[in-house]
């Protein structure tokens, strides 16, 4: 029960983050897009113990739990709001919804796990910081890649030697 209940509160934490977002940019998708994965990837940073825990899948019958099945599905459905409105707007390829949001999902997943068990070569995290490898990583995704980080401007990929924090 106990990882039932810290599993609903960080998808609880995700859900909400991304409707900040989404609210803070409300006509911009491809700054909701970034912003999105950003989030998702800070709290992988931020709280590695609970992100851990929450997309574990330790949850044995997770239909049992109807706040986690909510939560799950809220979160999923507005990642797949997301991914319409980025369709829609020509960012990205027009698709199945499901599936596409599915394909982000498990792509910034794996950008955080890769990071966070250190199987990103230095040679690379050397070089960029996790938000300019994760905008030029997400650019594979895009029909029109970004080269400044939406955020502030700055260039990305630029080369320079960056201290990770």
């Amino acid at each position: 029960a106990m990882i039932t209940a810290i599993s609903t509160d960080g998808y609880r934490k995700v859900y909400e983050r991304i409707n900040a977002v989404v609210e803070q940019f409300p006509n911009e998708p491809l700054r909701q897009f970034i912003e999105t994965a950003w989030v998702y990837v800070s709290f992988g940073f931020d709280e590695p113990d609970h992100f851990k825990i929450t997309f574990s899948g330790s949850v044995e019958r997770e239909r049992e739990y109807p706040a986690l099945v909510e939560m799950t599905g809220k979160t999923f459905d507005t990642l797949r709001q997301l991914i319409i409105r980025c369709q829609e707007a020509d960012l990205i390829d027009n698709g199945e919804p499901d599936l596409a949001a599915v394909t982000v999902w498990g792509f910034v997943h794996g950008f955080v796990h890769l990071i966070q068990e250190s199987m990103v070569s230095h040679v690379v995290t050397n070089r960029y910081t996790k938000r300019e490898m994760l905008i030029l990583s997400l650019n594979h995704l895009l029909k029109t890649p970004l080269t400044k980080d939406p955020q502030d401007g700055s260039p990305l990929g630029s080369g320079i030697q960056i201290t990770q924090e």
